[in-house]
């Protein structure tokens, strides 16, 4: 141990251990001379439905249990420094988070009532969409960034026009009735991004809308 301490309570299913000096910290250390073909800190519960908790007052704190991993820090910041990061399930999600730099939309139908992940696959994960409008224009009436889900409030996209002839105008339909409740446009009127040209919306939970940031 780091520093000499005594067992507070020890009853059948719950080991308190706290320093003899109220310090704040209890340290398990296996050396080699104890251990000599392994150096693995263990904390077990023989049962699936059975929690391990780490925490200092709640809410911050590291749970596991019934084969969930709850990691809470509302008072404070979560920093992950590493060579490479991995994370994979059937879904991953954080708040807006960006994992993807752009995605691309070439080349875009003339109407997209609801432009979602099925038009441009990972879109709820990118900052940028690049988008090349149809010959005739294109214009889009709502953009829901994950099908079944509302909008994220603070999320910002970047629509990218890179369409290269004048008759390939982007359109953002102001307040449209053809679009999905709580993935409409709210602009200066319709938003008309020309060829080359882009727009940041930034989605507003005050108005359920993106709101149209500009060139």
């Amino acid at each position: 141990m780091a520093k000499p301490f005594i067992v507070k309570e020890l009853v059948e299913n719950r080991i308190v251990m706290r320093t003899t000096d109220s310090g704040s910290q209890v340290i398990l250390d296996q050396g080699p001379l104890v251990f000599p073909n392994d150096s693995t800190i263990q904390i077990v519960t023989d049962l699936f439905s059975k929690n391990i908790r780490l925490s200092t007052e709640p809410p911050n704190e590291i749970k596991i249990g019934g084969g969930n991993l709850f990691f809470t820090t509302t008072n404070g910041n979560a920093s992950t420094v590493a060579a490479q990061i991995f994370q994979t399930g059937q879904q991953v999600r954080q708040t807006n988070l960006t994992v993807l730099t752009e995605g691309t939309l070439a080349p875009a139908a003339a109407v997209y009532n609801e432009l979602n992940n099925t038009d441009v696959p990972g879109i709820n994960e990118m900052s940028r969409v690049l988008i090349e409008p149809d010959a005739a224009g294109t214009s889009i009436h709502s953009m829901i960034i994950h099908v079944g889900d509302p909008n994220i409030p603070g999320r910002v996209i970047r629509l990218q026009n890179t369409g290269t002839n004048v008759g390939q105008t982007l359109t953002l339909v102001d307040q449209s009735g053809a679009g999905t409740a709580g993935g409409l446009f709210l602009g200066p009127g319709d938003y008309v991004i020309p060829a080359g040209g882009g727009a940041d919306v930034v989605f507003s939970l005050a108005a359920n809308a993106w709101l149209v940031q500009g060139i």
